[in-house]
C-alpha cells in the first residue's frame, strides 16, 4: 500500500505498457494438444491466420517421424499472381529456431502480489474506466517505460464515482492497471514457422520467395503447438519430450527432407535461422540429406556458442549444465517439458533476472543482442504468437555446446551412459568440415548478434577453409542483431534479396 502511495502523491506512475496491435493474421485459436484431430487446426493454423488471408494458396501438411512425432508443415506452391509458367518450380524448405521464453513480469508482478496479501479491508470501487481500455489507449511503444503526470492521474480520479475513498480506489484501480498489463508482458522467444510470416507479405521471406517463383514449405519441429502429436505418446507425457536437437537431426529433418523430395521430385533449396542453422550443418555433416539437398541458407548461424556475449544467455546456459542455481535448476530438470507458463520455469526465470547485468526489461535485445531494424507491431505480433514448449533436454543439449566450446552428440553426464549410446567414453562430435565441399552454401550474420557472435561465425567459416571458393557466399551486416533476419523491417533490401539471389544462381 504505502509504494502505491507514494506513487500517487509523486504524481508518477511507471508502467510496463505494451501496445496493443491489429496484427497480420492476428486470429490464433487455442492451441492444439497430442491427440487433437488435425483437421481443427487448419482454421487456426498458419496457412489460415498467416498466408491465405493475404491472397496466396497454402496447404497445411502432416508428415511423421521414424519415431513417431507428427509434424506440422505449409506448403505455399506459387505467388499471389499464379505465373502460369508450366515449369516446375523449385523447392525452397524454411526452418525456423527456437529460443528459450523469459518473462518481463517477474520483479512488477511481485510487487502487485505483496500489495494484495498486505490489502485486507475490502475496497468498494465502482470504476467506470476499465484497465485494459486505459492501457491500450496509452500505449504507444512495445515496452515502453511511461511516465503518468497529473493531469493524467486527475483524469483518472475524475472518473471514479463521488463519494468514494479516493486514494484507495485509486490505489485498487492502479493494481488492476498493473496486474492487467504485468500478467501479459512475456517476452516469448519459442518459435515455429509463424515467426517468418509476421511482417507483411512484402517483407517476409516466404512469400517473397513464393512472388518469385519458387515452391515455399514451412518446417514446424517437435513440441512445438502444431506439432505436439505423437503416434503412441501425449505431450502430457515426459516420454514425449524425451529428445534434444540430436533428434531434430536424426528424425526431424530427415522427415522434412524426404517429404518434400518425394512430392517435388527435385532437389531441396534449404534456408535456416538459429537453430535451424544448426540442425542443418550438423544434419549435413552426418551425410544425411546431401543427396536431396540442392544448396543452403544459413542466417545468423549458432553453430559454436563459446563466444556467445549475451548475459542472460550465459547464465542460462550454466544454469542448465548444473552449475548455476543448483536448487532451482534441479527441479527445472526434473521437468520433460519445458514449458514457460509452468511456476518452477518462472522462478527461474526469476532467479536468472535477479543478477547483475540482466535487464529483464528489455529482453530482447539483453538475449539476442540489440537490433537495430525491428518493427514495433511486428515484434508485438511475435509476443503474441503463443508461449510454446522445447524439451529441457535441449535446452540442455544447447547449454553443453555453449560450454564444451564442441558442436557434439548430447552428453549424458555418465560415462557408461554415453557408451551405451555412443559406444564411446565421450560424445561425438558433429565434424563440419564433412560437409560435402562442393554445396552451394551462403551464411549472413551480424555484428550486434550476442547469441551468433563474430567470433563464433568466424570459427564456423574456418571449418569451410576448404570447401570450394564459389559455392561458398558470405555476408556480414555491422548492425544486425538476432532477431533482424526474421522480422527486420529492411531485411527484404538486405538479406533476402541476397538470399533470393543465391538461390537462383542454382537453378
Amino acid at each position: 500500500m504505502a509504494h502505491l502511495r507514494g506513487l500517487l502523491s509523486f504524481c508518477i506512475l511507471v508502467l510496463l505498457v505494451v501496445q496493443p496491435h491489429q496484427a497480420y493474421g492476428s486470429g490464433r485459436g487455442s492451441f492444439p494438444r497430442t491427440r487433437t484431430d488435425p483437421m481443427m487446426s487448419q482454421a487456426n493454423g498458419i496457412c489460415a491466420s498467416s498466408v491465405i488471408v493475404h491472397g496466396y494458396k497454402c496447404q497445411e501438411i502432416y508428415v511423421t517421424t521414424k519415431d513417431g512425432y507428427i509434424l506440422n508443415m505449409q506448403r505455399i506452391p506459387e505467388g499471389r499472381i499464379a505465373s502460369g509458367n508450366m515449369t516446375k518450380k523449385q523447392p525452397v524448405l524454411i526452418q525456423h529456431g527456437v529460443l528459450v521464453h523469459f518473462s518481463g513480469s517477474i520483479t512488477l508482478l511481485s510487487h502487485v502480489r505483496d500489495y494484495e496479501e498486505e490489502e485486507k479491508e475490502e475496497v468498494n470501487c465502482n470504476l467506470s474506466v476499465k484497465p485494459d481500455k486505459l492501457a491500450r489507449s496509452q500505449g504507444k511503444h512495445l515496452v515502453t517505460l511511461v511516465l503518468v503526470p497529473c493531469s493524467l492521474l486527475v483524469g483518472i480520479l475524475s472518473r471514479i464515482r463521488k463519494g468514494q475513498n479516493l486514494i484507495k480506489c485509486a490505489s485498487v484501480f492502479f493494481v488492476r492497471l498493473l496486474k492487467w498489463r504485468v500478467e501479459r508482458f512475456h517476452l516469448l522467444l519459442v518459435q515455429d514457422g509463424m515467426t517468418w510470416l509476421l511482417n507483411p507479405p512484402e517483407q517476409n521471406l516466404p512469400l517473397i520467395l513464393a512472388d518469385n517463383g519458387f515452391d515455399v514449405w514451412i518446417a514446424n519441429s517437435r513440441g512445438t503447438r502444431f506439432s505436439r502429436r505423437h503416434t503412441s505418446l501425449d505431450a502430457a507425457q515426459s516420454e514425449y519430450w524425451n529428445w534434444s536437437w540430436d533428434e531434430l537431426v536424426a528424425y526431424d529433418m530427415p522427415t522434412f527432407f524426404d517429404y518434400v523430395h518425394s512430392q517435388t521430385g527435385q532437389k531441396v533449396n534449404y534456408v535456416g535461422h538459429s537453430q535451424g542453422t544448426l540442425i542443418a550443418l550438423a544434419s549435413f555433416s552426418e551425410g544425411l540429406q546431401v543427396d536431396k539437398l540442392k544448396s543452403a541458407a544459413l542466417l545468423s548461424p549458432i553453430a559454436y556458442l563459446s563466444h556467445m556475449s549475451t548475459v542472460l544467455g550465459v547464465l542460462a546456459a550454466k544454469a542448465f549444465v548444473g552449475e548455476f542455481f543448483p536448487q532451482i535448476t534441479t527441479i527445472v530438470l526434473g521437468l520433460a517439458e519445458f514449458n514457460p507458463k509452468d511456476q518452477h520455469v518462472e522462478n527461474f526465470l526469476k532467479s536468472l533476472c535477479a543478477n547483475p547485468g540482466v535487464d529483464c526489461y528489455d529482453l530482447l535485445s539483453s538475449l539476442t543482442g540489440k537490433n537495430c531494424c525491428l518493427n514495433a507491431s511486428t515484434v508485438d505480433l511475435f509476443l503474441k504468437n503463443g508461449p510454446q514448449s522445447t524439451s529441457t533436454r535441449n535446452m540442455i543439449h544447447l547449454s553443453q555446446t555453449v560450454r564444451d566450446k564442441v558442436i557434439a552428440k548430447f552428453n549424458y553426464g555418465r560415462p557408461d551412459y554415453n557408451l551405451m549410446h555412443y559406444g564411446a567414453i565421450i560424445p561425438p562430435v558433429y565434424n563440419i568440415s564433412n560437409i560435402p565441399h562442393d554445396l552451394p552454401i551462403f551464411v549472413s550474420y551480424g555484428g550486434n548478434d550476442a547469441l551468433s557472435d563474430v567470433k563464433d561465425v568466424q570459427d564456423l567459416l574456418d571449418s569451410f577453409k576448404f570447401h570450394d571458393v564459389d559455392k561458398l557466399g558470405v555476408q556480414f551486416i555491422k548492425n544486425y542483431a538476432h532477431a533482424d533476419f526474421i522480422m527486420g523491417i529492411n531485411a527484404k533490401d538486405i538479406v533476402y534479396n541476397q538470399v533470393l539471389s543465391f538461390f537462383k544462381r542454382q537453378q
